[in-house]
């Protein structure tokens, strides 16, 4: 089978594409996913192919044209939602849940809804409260539904086709993380099953299981752990409803020792549902209870910070797995309090503003004060938005400029936009000229901030 690298978006449209040119029954309904190629280009070329009869671009209204998707499903189509967001599901709810997954059931099995619920998950450059959830388990919950989470382009692909092949409705849940990753993905039609899970790593000692983007941290901790001589086995689920039963028995027989990794919350989630199935047809076989580390139970913060403390961090998965194979039990909380934040996550301990003769400053605290100037940096940009292009300045080295003013002007590929200054300032210094194309985030310029009363 002959192979051709590829993104995962572009691992997206390659099965959108095929499915569509084989079956004309086929359609795709989405914002802004017609000839605009959606929020994240992931249908770029396809209207211009299949034009606007089956590229349907819907207006902001995730329950009607998720409920039409389901009258068109049970009159022959096979129609794909695209809810954009995973977050915009709560919106569509009463059409997934009491609609398309009770079809079936309820004609007698004189009807299924063949339909795929496309949805980007996960957290992504600060995107916030509405638009970084991973609320598959929502639908785990529901019979009637199928939900399977990629982690590579080439299952993006496999699991797409297989997906819109189906009788049942698919929930499809992709990683926006993962859009950009590349890997080597077959050409021409390529299926991978429904309620299959892929082994990424062999080994002996600690089993991870993982969904989606954890899969990655898991392979990077297994890497790091080899060099210590742990080898650590990682199983990557693919696919959630149907689970793959025989693949989670079988590693936890071999290793007797789990971790499950998920970025949903922990309550009824993922890492709840692994663990019970191993307590259930393994329990003989464990040397220690089976961990899970997931997401905070918190709403996701914009704080950039907070944004990444709330998740499994490289280090705390290292360490996760040290105690496994010391044949420790969990040292989480006994008490799940929804309504509270993670304190062990989120506590910043305080630094002495100034030594005193009972608490010296010790010799390695005792370095240079922090940079007084403030950072011009490129703001964030939409979800697909890597690089920005400096138009022009608009300000000088030695400009005074007020909070509000318009420093410089930016051009990427969505937008073109003035940035302005945060503070009342003194321009220190232009560290990229005009016309320079620059990752976001990238520190463009320093400003000195005035004091209230104007003076440098």
């Amino acid at each position: 089978m002959s192979v051709r690298e590829m993104n995962t978006l572009e691992a997206m449209i390659d099965a959108l594409r095929l499915e569509m040119r084989r079956d004309p029954n086929v359609i795709y309904l989405g914002e802004g996913t017609g000839e605009r190629g959606g929020t994240y280009g992931h249908t770029l070329g396809l209207y211009q192919e299949f034009g606007k009869e089956r590229m349907i671009d819907t207006p902001i209204s995730e329950l009607g044209f998720t409920g039409a998707c389901i009258g068109a499903a049970v009159n022959g189509c096979r129609p794909i939602a695209d809810l954009m967001f995973m977050d915009f599901a709560a919106d569509a709810m009463s059409q997934i849940v009491n609609q398309a997954a009770k079809l079936r059931y309820m004609s007698n099995g004189q009807t299924g809804v063949p339909m795929v619920i496309w949805a980007g998950v996960g957290a992504v450059k600060s995107a916030g409260p509405h638009h970084s959830g991973c609320l598959y388990p929502w639908f785990m919950h529901v019979p009637g539904l199928k939900v399977v989470i990629p982690s590579n382009p080439a299952d993006t692909k496999g699991l797409l086709a297989s997906a819109i092949r189906d009788d049942d409705p698919v929930v499809f849940c992709a990683h926006k993380l993962l859009f950009p990753r590349r890997m080597p993905v077959p050409e021409g039609e390529y299926h991978v099953p429904l309620g299959r899970a892929a082994l990424a790593r062999q080994g002996g000692d600690v089993s991870i299981i993982a969904t989606g983007m954890m899969v990655h941290l898991a392979l990077e901790v297994a890497e790091k752990l080899s060099g210590e001589g742990i080898q650590c086995e990682v199983l990557d689920l693919r696919s959630l409803v149907p689970m793959d039963v025989d693949a989670i028995v079988a590693t936890a027989s071999r290793t007797g020792r789990v971790l499950v990794l998920d970025e949903a919350y922990s309550p009824c989630g993922v890492g709840a549902e692994v663990a019970a199935l191993i307590n259930e047809h393994a329990f003989h076989q464990l040397r220690a209870p089976v961990l899970r580390m997931h997401t905070a139970s918190v709403a996701h913060p914009f704080s950039p910070v907070f944004d990444t403390a709330i998740f499994p961090q490289f280090d705390q998965v290292v360490e996760k797995v040290r105690h496994l194979l010391r044949g420790g039990a969990s040292s989480a909380p006994r008490t799940f309090r929804p309504a509270e934040a993670p304190s062990a996550s989120l506590t910043v301990t305080p630094t002495p503003t100034r030594a005193t003769p009972e608490h010296p400053t010790p010799e390695h605290l005792n370095t240079p004060a922090p940079d007084p100037r403030i950072p011009v940096t490129i703001p964030n940009q939409g979800l697909t938005v890597e690089s920005a292009r400096i138009v022009r300045w608009l300000v000088e080295v030695g400009d005074t400029v007020r909070e509000g003013q318009a420093l410089y002007e930016i051009e990427t590929d969505k937008i073109v936009m003035e940035v302005e200054a945060e503070v009342d300032g003194i321009v220190d210094e232009i560290l990229h000229p005009a016309d320079s194309t620059l990752p976001l985030n990238t520190c463009v310029a320093w400003l000195t901030a005035l004091t209230p009363a104007g003076v440098r």
